[in-house]
């Protein structure tokens, strides 16, 4: 308990110090706060006891102690993100497998020469195990960027029975692959030359009731310099419907040998084992019409080529 002295020179001690302050400002704002009188340092006020002023001025009060504030936890780390101790991060050598599939089992350039080396098998993949849930879209695609080498996918001529087997790389194209566009070329000149050289003169010779054999370059010579009175210049004879019957034979025999399986691009490959069985085989269906259909031009523009080849060569020889 303090006694009644106390309190008495503590009041006075405050208004003291009081009545100082007031002072301090008056001679503060007249003389200015820049005045050599106020260089040097203030001598320090003398300490009031905490407790005799609170007790004194009657500010002590007893409040209850807050209770302690629980810390929010933070946010989970998403997989992928962050730090790379998780169990779905993926390793540089998982990068590098994603990496050389979209490159079609290339390598990238400036890819690190320790990334393009033998590759490391997955146990997970291997397995048939993936980390992720099996019904997981994203565990599907990982485990078909992991094995896919270039190859045709699953459905796919030349692909492996099952999807989660893995494919062998690809092999290297046969003489029969290689020689395919020369065939088609060379078959297109021999029928072009078959009708120019034999049935042309025929149809020519049962019109006309002429048997000129020096007529013929003659009138593939006259397309060069003039434009013929009738339709072609020379007799027409059913050479269409010889073309349409040679493409279905050579492309009737691509189909059932199999000895041109069709390649899809990369990321349609990617998409087939993913796709219902209806949709795959529509896409796979019209991938290869595409390519007939390609193959078929290839052979209409050999066509025009030799026609080309002839008027020119007809010409030169009948000067």
């Amino acid at each position: 308990m303090v006694s009644a002295a106390d309190r008495a020179e503590a009041r006075r001690k405050a208004i003291l110090s009081r009545g100082s302050d007031r002072l301090a400002k008056l001679t503060t704002s007249a003389r200015g706060e820049n005045h050599p009188v106020y260089a040097h340092d203030d001598p320090p006020l003398p300490t009031i006891g905490k407790t005799t002023v609170e007790t004194f001025l009657g500010e002590e009060t007893n409040m209850p102690r807050p209770p302690p504030m629980s810390t929010p936890s933070p946010p989970p780390a998403i997989p992928g993100l962050g730090s790379s101790d998780g169990p779905t991060a993926w390793t540089p050598e998982q990068q590098a497998e994603i990496m050389r599939a979209f490159m079609g089992g290339g390598v990238l350039p400036g890819m690190d020469q320790n990334m393009s080396g033998p590759r490391p098998a997955v146990p997970a993949i291997e397995n048939n195990q993936s980390p992720l849930p099996p019904d997981d879209p994203m565990s599907a695609m990982m485990q078909a960027l992991a094995q896919f080498t270039g190859q045709a996918p699953p459905g796919v001529e030349g692909a492996p029975p099952f999807p989660g087997q893995s494919l062998e790389p690809p092999k290297p194209k046969s003489m029969f692959q290689k020689l395919m566009p020369v065939i088609h070329l060379g078959t297109t000149w021999i029928l072009l030359a078959y009708f120019v050289l034999i049935r042309e003169p025929e149809e020519h010779e049962a019109r006309t009731h002429a048997a000129d054999g020096s007529g013929v370059l003659q009138r593939w010579a006259d397309l060069r310099w003039r434009k013929p009175k009738d339709l072609l210049g020379v007799q027409t004879v059913p050479f269409f419907w010889a073309f349409v019957t040679m493409q279905l034979v050579l492309h009737s025999t691509m189909l059932f040998t199999k000895l041109n399986p069709l390649q899809p691009p990369t990321l349609v490959a990617l998409a087939l084992p993913h796709l219902p069985p209806t949709l795959r085989s529509i896409v796979i269906n019209v991938l290869t019409y595409v390519r007939m259909g390609g193959m078929l031009l290839d052979d209409i523009a050999g066509f025009v080529l030799g026609i080309g080849i002839l008027v020119y060569v007809a010409g030169w020889l009948a000067q």
